[in-house]
């Protein structure tokens, strides 16, 4: 499948009200720049070696990680260790289940695309890493949300990895006025205003992902008439903070959970003649 051509497809409910995304403010009263609120937890998943949940409004996203384990397939094919990536959307996160899989095997291509580059996966060798992500609630950003969900299981699982990658959506359209065509710059859309305007055509999107130390660019991916240098200055600027301010909860959530495993583990004695 092309990914290039892909439209999130709207969900099976009422039309989506009309948007203003001229106005200072959005319908859920936040600005165009704005993230909705993050919340994110390790260890959720006890059986597997890392996982986490992570959540952006109302879109939630649990990921868990399993091995390294051997493969003779891998080792057969390649010295070096592979990631399997296996994602679905819980039978209640969207109103309606029609078009799922398609969904789902897109996010997955971008998803192992962009993780097959950041784990290093050369340190794995014969070796397969399996990561699961369940959306268990929709309301627009999957990828990302599914992006960060996958970091940070990774990160708690103790993966070697290039850095700890955040990811975020942002987008650019142009909104007529009486005179010409403003263009606006929108931060993490919900899934109202996906359906009011992604499916429409006339909003150009940029997901990207950013390691949060050095702030190079991991991966990087965008459709869209203005798709254009000025238009992605101004979205890589915006993402950039967002991907630094996610990665630093990141770093605070993994020192914490860390702390609370050392302060539950078992006393150490020391043996005496």
């Amino acid at each position: 499948m092309d990914a290039a051509t892909y439209r999130p497809l709207p969900p099976d409910v009422p039309p989506a009200p009309t948007v203003s995304f001229g106005a200072a403010e959005r319908s859920d009263g936040r600005t165009n720049e704005d993230v909705r609120d993050i919340e994110m937890q390790t260890g959720p998943i006890s059986s597997a070696v890392g996982s986490a949940f992570f959540q952006i409004g109302k879109t939630k996203a649990l990921s868990a990680v399993y091995g390294p384990r051997q493969s003779m397939r891998q080792a057969r094919t390649s010295s070096s260790g592979a990631v399997n990536i296996d994602l679905k959307f819980a039978p209640f996160a969207v109103p309606s289940r029609t078009s799922m899989a398609e969904r789902e095997r897109y996010l997955v291509g971008m998803l192992s695309e962009a993780f097959e580059s950041i784990i290093l996966v050369e340190r794995y060798a014969k070796s397969v890493i399996d990561i699961t992500c369940i959306v268990l609630e929709d309301d627009g950003g999957v990828l990302s949300a599914c992006f960060n969900a996958i970091s940070l299981a990774a990160a708690h699982a103790g993966l070697e990895m290039t850095d700890i990658v955040t990811a975020t959506s942002l987008y650019c359209m142009e909104v007529p006025s009486d005179t010409s065509q403003n263009v606006v710059y929108l931060s993490d859309l919900t899934a109202a205003e996906e359906a009011c305007w992604l499916s429409s055509g006339q909003c150009t999107e940029m997901h990207v992902g950013i390691a949060t130390s050095g702030s190079s660019i991991c991966f990087l991916h965008g459709t869209g008439s203005l798709l254009n240098p000025t238009c992605a200055e101004q979205l890589l600027g915006r993402a950039e903070e967002i991907c630094r301010a996610i990665g630093k909860e990141m770093r605070a959530c993994l020192k914490a959970a860390y702390a609370a495993s050392q302060n539950a583990a078992p006393a150490k004695t020391t043996a005496t003649e």
